[in-house]
């Protein structure tokens, strides 16, 4: 060995490393130890330490808020194996920062100097996790740091090892309020904040306006600053629908807090929320639902939700994927919903707090959609203490709608010997006198529905036989589609020689109509039940085929009319027969009262107005409601229903017939999705449409009083202007022109009420009132655009009440809604000056 290097392997004991090694002029290279050049004896000597990689402590806080409590979460991890003897956990505060509390495994205890944290309970079980409290100055503002050491002993130490906590040091920074939480409180967001980011939401964009509450301001502008603490997603400078649902989720839950869990940082509630949710909770419903399309019209979707277990639902955000060209309108129901203003989601900014939310939206159909199509739907939405929303599909998945055709013909009054078929696209409807003999044989063909009302019957012998082909339907529209296209490559200008515009409208089709009766052209049979009850009537009509008659009165004429309010009964002529229409699901008179009946010509359909709760099953309420009775199939139905069967929540006035429609004014915001105004309603296919348009074609909430010509195809109603004044608009339901005149030279500044219409709709007449306070019926000729004017009769009882013309337009007359003997029949008669009467009414 002399003259000779040697070398050594140095090994230290478990969980010991190697600390130094020295003697002979020789170096340590990885576990070998080599000397010199050996001259001379020397010793090698070797020192151990334990190894501090097998001891780890770790710390984490949150971000603080000055003057309250912060909490750091700590952990001590040893994977030697030794059993665990003692910990002194150290902690190095920011001046001012105390320590207040610890609480954790090994029962740890803060020490009389409050500068360390003592563990003086059982050390057994590893990692040992433990947190601390302090308490942040009110003064405290900006980034502070905290580092910690940590004292161990385990068995195999002689002494104790220190440690320090990573990361060291532990940076926190201070809680940044959300930027919607401008406002006192804190830690909420009002309604006022709110609403305010619903405003950069609309704008579709948002920018730094330091002259803004909250520092910003709606619209494209400078981006010189920090973006909005609800701009979290892309694209940056504009709160999009996800994120303007988040902020009302927080206004919602009446609270929000930091959450680093949270998708922009916070959640819900005012403590630590659960962890975040990302699949839908159990229960859960969220579900479609329409009928088949038309092209070129506008299809309604209803739809429901229900978090059920999640809990209350704080955000709900609705996103349907619509076939091309088909385009989301608008939206109504729970919840409030309003379209996104890229047109292409559906966000609820109102109360859900009543479950489940249940809404339609509506889209506009091309009318070039032949085909089937496809809707999906997801909906967005957080509940209970959820972090982030979650996203559940639309059941169905996905919603499969077809197209449908219009064609909807009404077969009356026919006798059939022999062979005969009907074919419709759409329904078709066999009513009164549609007799099949006992040599008969009739085949009815339609493509969606086919309705035999009272009146259709089938002799002995005779055959009728029913089929429903859809294909019917399809083809239709397939024809309807190739016309429109070939009609966009083919058609003339507008003004090319020899096109007449008119010649591409229908004619309006003038259904009978019922008749208004006074007291002494009603059938001396009812006139003897209602004197044997001392009984007067109010709106009696009977229909064209002077068979049926209807009215209202507060009498009790019947056994089962055990009320005291007003009923609508039927009177049927040819059997001397009366019967209560107005009867509830217990065949006793409704609860409460029911008037204005309106009889359809053909005598079969009936609608009134009532504030009963019981004359129909499900939800009710206290607003006066229509309804339609069927005198044929004896069944009633709720014509002012939401898109989910229930009452509308809103007063109706009196409704009018003109041809098939109802039509009426309704103060309800959940009838349709246009709110309050005009409708017309169809009574046999149930179509419902706005019909009050005010000068940009959208439903008018202003318009009332309405009144129609014969089919139902032109309406003039009045309403207020800006200056108070009320003026007379006339509608073809499409679009609306006023009508009366806004001054005269004589007259000063004109105002209107008691609009009427022939039943040709080729007169119209009003009450016209100039600033003096003289009153005048004033009468137009539509077609020739010339008018006469002749004094309003001058009778306090009619001068808020619109006359009715005769069927042949020369006489106007104001029939007095209450009839009895001895009370006066007709109030007051004008004859029609532009045309000269040419027989009685």
């Amino acid at each position: 060995m002399h003259g000779d290097t040697t070398t050594f392997t140095v090994t230290p004991d478990t969980n010991y490393r190697t600390a130094s090694v020295s003697g002979c002029g020789g170096a340590l290279s990885g576990d070998i130890y080599t000397t010199g050049i050996i001259t001379e004896a020397c010793t090698v000597s070797a020192s151990f330490e334990f190894d501090p990689a097998v001891v780890t402590a770790t710390q984490t806080s949150t971000s603080y808020r000055p003057g309250t409590s912060l909490t750091v979460t700590n952990q001590l991890n040893d994977t030697s194996g030794a059993t665990q003897l003692s910990l002194v956990w150290t902690p190095s505060l920011p001046a001012g920062w105390t320590l207040q509390s610890a609480s954790g495994d090994g029962s740890p205890e803060v020490s009389q100097s409050g500068t360390e944290i003592l563990f003086t309970g059982s050390l057994g079980s590893l990692p040992i996790d433990f947190s601390y409290q302090v308490a942040v100055p009110a003064t405290a503002s900006g980034e502070y740091n905290i580092s910690a050491v940590a004292e161990y002993q385990n068995a195999s130490m002689i002494n104790p090892i220190s440690v320090s906590a990573e990361p060291n040091p532990l940076g926190v920074q201070q809680v940044t309020y959300h930027s919607a939480d401008y406002r006192d409180t804190r830690w909420q967001v009002d309604s006022t904040e709110a609403s305010r980011v619903l405003a950069y939401w609309r704008a579709s964009a948002y920018h730094v306006d330091a002259e803004g509450a909250d520092g910003y301001a709606p619209g494209s502008g400078s981006t010189d600053g920090s973006l909005h603490s609800a701009d979290y997603r892309a694209t940056e400078w504009q709160i999009d629908s996800s994120e303007a649902s988040r902020v009302l989720a927080y206004w919602r839950a009446g609270a929000y807090h930091v959450d680093p869990a949270g998708a922009d940082g916070y959640a819900p509630g005012a403590g630590t929320a659960a962890a975040a949710a990302s699949t839908a909770a159990t229960g859960l419903t969220a579900t479609q639902a329409a009928s088949g399309f038309t092209p070129g019209t506008t299809l309604s979707i209803r739809n429901s939700f229900d978090p059920a277990e999640a809990g209350s639902l704080l955000s709900l955000l609705w996103t349907p994927t619509l076939p091309a060209g088909w385009t989301l309108d608008n939206a109504s129901g729970d919840g409030a919903p309003e379209v996104s203003p890229d047109g292409t989601q559906i966000l609820f900014t109102g109360s859900l707090s009543t479950l489940p939310i249940e809404f339609t939206y509506q889209v506009s159909v091309p009318a070039d959609s032949c085909d089937p199509v496809d809707i999906r739907a997801e909906a967005e939405y957080q509940a209970g203490t959820m972090v982030n929303p979650a996203v559940q599909s639309v059941a169905p998945e996905p919603l499969t709608l077809s197209p449908v055709d219009g064609e909807h013909p009404v077969l009356e009054d026919r006798t059939v010997t022999g062979e005969a078929s009907e074919s419709a696209s759409g329904s078709i409807t066999a009513g009164r006198n549609y007799i099949i003999t006992s040599t008969g044989n009739v085949t009815f063909t339609a493509g969606q529905q086919i309705r035999l009302q009272p009146g259709f019957r089938v002799q002995t012998g005779g055959q009728f036989r029913a089929v429903i082909d859809p294909s019917l339907a399809t083809q239709a529209l397939a024809s309807v589609c190739a016309t429109r296209q070939t009609a966009a490559i083919d058609t003339a200008p507008a003004n090319a020689a020899g096109t007449d515009a008119n010649a591409l409208e229908d004619a309006a089709i003038i259904a009978p109509r019922a008749q208004r009766l006074t007291w002494s052209a009603l059938p001396a049979g009812l006139q003897a039940h209602l004197l044997a009850h001392e009984a007067t009537v109010h709106d009696a009509q009977q229909d064209a085929a002077g068979e049926s008659i209807v009215f209202a009165t507060v009498a009790a004429l019947l056994a089962d009319d055990d009320n005291v309010h007003s009923d609508i009964y039927h009177y049927a002529v040819p059997d001397d027969r009366l019967e209560l229409i107005s009867y509830g699901l217990d065949g006793q008179a409704g609860n409460a009262p029911s008037d204005q009946p309106r009889l359809h010509g053909d005598g079969q359909q009936l609608v009134y107005r009532s504030t009963a709760t019981n004359l129909v099953a499900g939800a009710q309420n206290a607003f006066a409601q229509l309804y339609q009775y069927d005198l044929g199939l004896m069944t009633l139905r709720r014509l002012t229903t939401t898109a989910f069967d229930g009452p509308v929540a809103g007063d109706t006035g009196q409704a009018l017939v003109a041809g098939d429609w109802a039509i009426f004014r309704t103060d309800a915001e959940d009838l349709h999705p246009a709110g309050p105004g005009l409708y017309r309603q169809h009574l046999y296919h149930g179509t419902r449409e706005p019909v009050g348009l005010d000068a940009w074609g959208q439903q008018d909430p202003d318009a009332h009083r309405p009144a129609a010509d014969g089919a139902g195809s032109e309406i003039v109603y009045q309403r207020p202007e800006d200056d108070a004044s009320v003026h007379i608009y006339l509608t073809d339901t499409v679009q609306a022109e006023r009508l009366s005149l806004l001054s005269d030279p004589a007259l000063g500044q004109l105002t209107h009420c008691c609009a009427a219409i022939s039943p040709d709709g080729a007169y119209f007449a009003y009450r016209e009132q100039g600033e003096e306070g003289d009153a005048w019926l004033h009468v137009c000729n539509r077609s020739q655009c010339n008018y006469e004017r002749q004094p309003w009769p001058d009778d306090a009882a009619i001068q808020d009440v619109a006359p009715q013309f005769s069927d042949d337009g020369a006489e106007l007359w104001w029939i007095a809604p209450e009839q009895g003997p001895g009370l006066p029949e007709v109030l007051h008669k004008a004859q029609n000056g532009l045309l000269m009467p040419v027989g009685a009414w």
